[in-house]
C-alpha cells in the first residue's frame, strides 16, 4: 500500500525533473512553499528575522504544477502558511502553527521537492524556521528533502570503448536529524550535504546584501530602471570586468563572466541587458566578423558606468570583492566569511 504523501515544492523549474520518477499516489497533495529574492531586500538581515512582505507566494498553482497533476489539492495547509506569515500577535500565531503542524502530521511522508542546491536549502529553512517555527520542527512526525539525482556511469559495450548513461537514483534526507541538537556529523552522513549548502546560501545572501547597502551609501538611489533603483553586487562585478575588457561582442561578455564566474548560467544575459538597458554599457560603433559570417556589434561600458565605477572604486577593491565573493561554496564558516566582508 502507497504512502500518503505531502510534496512541498519550491519554484515550476525544477518540478518535472524532480517528480516525474515518482509515482503518484491518489492520496498525494502538493503545496508550494514560498521562495524569497534577494533583490527584495533593502537592509541585511539574519534568517530569522524576514518578514511576510519578503516572501512571494505562487498565485497559480495549475502554472506550477500542470505537467504532475491535473487536480492539485493543497487542503488547508497554503492558506495557514500565508496566515502564518501575516500574523503579527504571537498567541494566534502559536495557534496557527500547531494546526500546521496537525495538519502536515496527517501525512505519512512530507517531502520537500526542491533542487539538491543551496537555494533549494534556503527554500526549506524558511519555511521550518520562520512557518513552521524553529521550536516545533522535532514536532513533525515526517520532513525529509526528497531529492531526484540523474548522474552519468561509465558502461563498457567492447574492449575499445566506453559511453556514459545516466542513472536515477532517489535519496531522502531526514532533515529532523539536521536540527536536532543532539545530532552528530559523521562523514558517512548525507545531511552533511544540507549542512553544506546552507552555509553555502547563508555567505551568498550575506555579502550580496551588505554590498547592496555599501553600494547605496557611495552612488545613493541609481538613476535607472532597475527593481529598487540599485545596482546588486553581480552588476557591479560585470560591469568592472567589462571595463577591464574594452571593446566586446556578446559573446565575448559571455564567455568572459561564465570564467570569471559572475552570475549564474541563466542570469548573466539578464544582468548585461539591464546594464544596456539603463545605458551603463553602450554600442562602441565597431563590429567584427563572426565564425556564421555575420557581423556582430561591439560594445563598451559607457561614461555613466565608468562614473559609476570610478566612485566605488575609491572605498572599495572590486578585485578582491570578486574573489571574495566567488568563495561562498567554500567550507569556510559563515561567521568567519561573515568578518571578512564586513572588513571591505
Amino acid at each position: 500500500m502507497k504512502k500518503r504523501r505531502l510534496f512541498l515544492i519550491e519554484k515550476p523549474g525544477v518540478v518535472s525533473l524532480l517528480l516525474e520518477n515518482c509515482s503518484g499516489n491518489d492520496e498525494d497533495f502538493y503545496v508550494c512553499i514560498p521562495t524569497i529574492a534577494g533583490y527584495k531586500f533593502t537592509e541585511v538581515r539574519e534568517i530569522e528575522d524576514l518578514k511576510s512582505s519578503d516572501y512571494s507566494y505562487v498565485d497559480e498553482p495549475s502554472y506550477y504544477y500542470e505537467k504532475i497533476k491535473k487536480n492539485v489539492r493543497d487542503g488547508n495547509i497554503q492558506s495557514l502558511m500565508q496566515k502564518i506569515q501575516l500574523e503579527k500577535n504571537k498567541n494566534k500565531l502559536k495557534m496557527l502553527r500547531s494546526i500546521l503542524i496537525k495538519e502536515m502530521n496527517l501525512f505519512e511522508e512530507v517531502l520537500f521537492a526542491v533542487e539538491p542546491n543551496y537555494s533549494g536549502i534556503r527554500a526549506i529553512d524558511l519555511f521550518l524556521i520562520n512557518v513552521v517555527g524553529r521550536e516545533n520542527i522535532l514536532k513533525l512526525k515526517s520532513i525529509k528533502h526528497f531529492q531526484n539525482y540523474f548522474h552519468p556511469f561509465k558502461v563498457c559495450s567492447d574492449e575499445k570503448s566506453n559511453y556514459e548513461e545516466c542513472v536515477y537514483e532517489e535519496i531522502n534526507i531526514d532533515i529532523k536529524d539536521v536540527f536536532n541538537k543532539n545530532y552528530k556529523k559523521t562523514g558517512q552522513n548525507k545531511n552533511l550535504n544540507y549542512l553544506y549548502f546552507r552555509n553555502s546560501y547563508l555567505k551568498k545572501d550575506f555579502v550580496s546584501l551588505y554590498m547592496l547597502n555599501r553600494f547605496y551609501k557611495i552612488i545613493g538611489i541609481v538613476d535607472s530602471g532597475f527593481k529598487n533603483k540599485y545596482l546588486s553586487l553581480n552588476m557591479i562585478l560585470m560591469l568592472n570586468e567589462l571595463g577591464y575588457i574594452g571593446h566586446f561582442t556578446k559573446n565575448e561578455m559571455y564567455r568572459s563572466m561564465i570564467d570569471k564566474k559572475i552570475g549564474s548560467l541563466f542570469s548573466i544575459y539578464e544582468i548585461y541587458n539591464q546594464l544596456r538597458q539603463n545605458k551603463y554599457i553602450k554600442e562602441s560603433g565597431e563590429k567584427e566578423l563572426g565564425i556564421n559570417g555575420k557581423y556582430q556589434f561591439k560594445f563598451n561600458v559607457s561614461d555613466k558606468g565608468l562614473d559609476i565605477l570610478k566612485r566605488i572604486k575609491k572605498e572599495i577593491d572590486l578585485d578582491y570583492l570578486l574573489k571574495l565573493s566567488k568563495s561562498y561554496k567554500s567550507k569556510e564558516s559563515y561567521e568567519s566569511f561573515k568578518e571578512k566582508v564586513l572588513k571591505i
